[in-house]
């Protein structure tokens, strides 16, 4: 299952789609290891009326022998805010310790969050601070307090993210005009806690396959998946589709790539937008075994964060 069945994520799925799209391209063949990081950044008010701004540093491993491929990455995740967790790879506006209040917001009308003024930052007076955990402050309506107002942590914090696994094996390869037709599984462990404010503490699991077709100089990636996802202790997370569809041409005898890219996903929260995003991206190959990666997505839905850029880097270690 390509990099693209967690589409909704934006930063960085662009750049692991290319890197899939110049293997699949190249036809790679026996046993290889390489090191895989990356460094994105989100912003987007999602469903709240505050921006969240979220950074994330991502290094991974992935065993390719023959047509199996094995992969396993660690994120570490810096953000403003305890409100968006990360759900099969992805960011999700969930939020966190106050999904409660996500799961009772009226569609279209957007979640109130405070920073622990005395006001807040929806612009509301009348209101009484409270200590929270997280080293966080906030504020509560005493007139309302089943209002759907959220905590916004306001200063950044650094967490160790969930563990995401995925495997896939490559049914067919050829150089014909059909590339590629890959089947995979993903998994992301529920290492951190809905307290630590970027996990769920729960599993997500994907299956899905992805196709390649092409000629020597465009290839035309299409992926779709269906995810289980694990409920928040106040939000049900619903099960669904991704998909991602992407375009890439190259030039300078393959060492250059660029491409352009759609991803969506079906509802994950009844009470929110399904997640879409379209991206441009451009991909290097300095030398073979090497691979440098840059995009740019813009979210369109509320569910997608507002942009997202990344940088990637694949390092072949040996094979």
């Amino acid at each position: 299952m390509g990099a693209s069945s967690r589409p909704a994520a934006g930063a960085g799925a662009l750049a692991r789609v290319l890197a899939l799209a110049i293997v699949g391209a190249s036809g790679l063949a026996g046993q290889s290891l390489s090191y895989d990081g990356s460094l994105s950044f989100s912003r987007g008010s999602y469903i709240f009326t505050e921006p969240t701004n979220s950074f994330w540093f991502s290094n991974g491993l992935t065993l390719r022998a023959g047509r199996f491929t094995l992969s396993g990455s660690l994120p570490v995740i810096i953000q403003n805010s305890g409100i968006i967790s990360f759900v099969a790879g992805q960011p999700v506006a969930t939020g966190g310790e106050d999904s409660e209040a996500v799961g009772r917001r009226n569609k279209g009308e957007p979640v109130g969050t405070h920073d622990g003024s005395g006001k807040g930052m929806d612009g509301r007076g009348s209101a009484a601070l409270v200590d929270l955990p997280l080293g966080r402050q906030g504020v509560e309506d005493p007139v309302d307090g089943d209002s759907s107002t959220v905590y916004f942590r306001g200063t950044y914090e650094v967490q160790v993210g969930d563990p995401l696994f995925s495997g896939s094996l490559e049914l067919f390869a050829s150089p014909g005009a059909l590339r590629s037709v890959t089947l995979g599984v993903s998994a992301k462990a529920p290492l951190r806690s809905v307290e630590s404010g970027v996990g769920t503490g729960a599993w997500d699991v994907g299956v899905g396959a992805s196709v390649a077709a092409g000629s020597s100089r465009n290839l035309f990636l299409a992926d779709l998946s269906w995810w289980s996802y694990g409920d928040l202790p106040d939000l049900v997370l619903d099960p669904g589709w991704m998909w991602g569809l992407s375009a890439s041409r190259s030039f300078s005898a393959g060492r250059v790539a660029v491409s352009a890219s759609f991803a969506g996903a079906t509802a994950m929260v009844e009470t929110m937008d399904a997640p879409m995003s379209v991206g441009l991206g451009l991909m290097v190959l300095p030398r073979v075994g090497r691979a440098v990666s840059a995009g740019v997505w813009f979210g369109l839905t509320e569910a997608s964060p507002d942009i997202s850029l990344s940088l990637a880097w694949s390092l072949r270690l040996g094979g």
